[in-house]
């Protein structure tokens, strides 16, 4: 057994609870209260770990003003092949209908809650949002998913992978690149495969690839710019590991890996959207025609505790993946405006 702090920045927020178990436990026990320490922000809450793999979950008394409106914004619908194309196309306008009048219904409750003063408290149960690794445990449903805290030899690991080609061959200067872009997903499915079509990238000529982004978002088929989980890999392409050894042989041939970073916006899911949304993301969408999801405040510093949140959290984002995953550059995709430092 070993000490191990849970904590989560979450200044202004009146309470705040941890759910722990056990990867085989099927359910969850009692929550775990947790304690704020006023000099710096955090929750915190220290517990004995045996060596082994956890569940946790985090709950927090919101200072979100809205709740989510209903998804999709455009509900699909299926023909009955037993009506007329008239019938059809009647019942399409109602459905549509009916969930705009949802959608109407969330917005008034939304504007309603802004202009109070004070609101009914409402418990948040989310993912911690420096999670490394993220089961959505068969559904993209965010009060589903879980944290998975790896515990052995009394500290928290990410995987166990050992690289062997780091520094093997020089690697392409910035003038000398030569950049295939490759989506995961649709290019071969799995880290791991990818890995097996080195001789195709090899034979290519190329010097850098660009991957499109991989960090967790809401279910397993997506171009992934709407991340969810910041510091976490998305699953249904593979494991830490296995991502860790596709770069390695990337690295092996002499090829740079180059990661698209999307910090402009985020899911409308993401943690920080329902635990504090205004500290966090901009009031609204600067441009609510091509809104993407909540949006980065990079402005906005906190003068109690000395910091900048947004900026905090995405720097922190981007020296975890540099760090752990030896990536060789960042694209700053689909930023109006951003205001990240990283001295590597």
């Amino acid at each position: 057994m070993a000490p191990y702090t849970f904590e989560l920045f979450a200044p202004y927020n009146k309470q705040a609870g941890l759910r722990l178990k056990n990867a085989n436990a099927r359910m969850f026990g009692l929550d775990i209260p947790m304690k704020l320490n006023e000099q710096d922000g955090y929750w915190r809450v220290t517990l004995d770990l045996a060596d082994g793999i956890y569940h946790y979950q985090y709950k927090i008394v919101t200072k979100s003003w809205f709740e989510p409106e209903p998804e999709p914004a455009l509900p699909d619908y299926t023909n009955d092949e037993t009506k007329t194309f008239e019938e059809n196309q009647e019942n399409r306008k109602n459905h549509y209908e009916e969930h705009e009048k949802l959608v109407q219904e969330v917005k008034e409750r939304n504007k309603k809650r802004e202009e109070e003063i004070t609101f009914t408290e409402v418990w948040y149960t989310f993912v911690d949002p420096y999670a490394t690794e993220v089961d959505e445990r068969g559904s993209d449903d965010a009060f589903r998913s879980v944290g998975i805290l790896v515990f052995k030899n009394g500290k928290k690991i990410i995987d166990e992978y050992e690289w062997k080609y780091d520094n093997h061959v020089p690697l392409a200067s910035n003038d000398k690149l030569i950049i295939y872009e490759i989506h995961i997903g649709d290019f071969q499915d799995k880290f791991t495969n990818v890995t097996a079509k080195m001789d195709y990238f090899v034979e290519l000529g190329i010097t850098a690839v660009e991957i499109m982004p991989i960090k967790e978002f809401p279910g397993t088929i997506g171009w992934g710019y709407t991340p969810r989980y910041y510091l976490a890999v998305e699953n249904a392409y593979g494991t830490t590991a296995e991502l860790k050894e596709m770069i390695d042989a990337f690295h092996k041939h002499g090829i740079r890996v180059i990661m698209d970073g999307v910090y402009n916006h985020c899911d409308v899911s993401a943690p920080y959207a329902a635990i504090d949304h205004d500290y966090w993301f901009h009031h609204e969408p600067k441009d609510r025609v091509y809104c993407w999801g909540p949006e980065w405040n990079y402005g906005r510093y906190d003068e109690k505790y000395q910091v900048w949140p947004a900026r905090k959290y995405i720097s922190d984002s981007i020296r975890y993946f540099i760090s752990e995953f030896h990536t060789d550059g960042i694209e700053f995709y689909f930023n109006k405006k951003s205001f990240i430092t990283y001295d590597v």
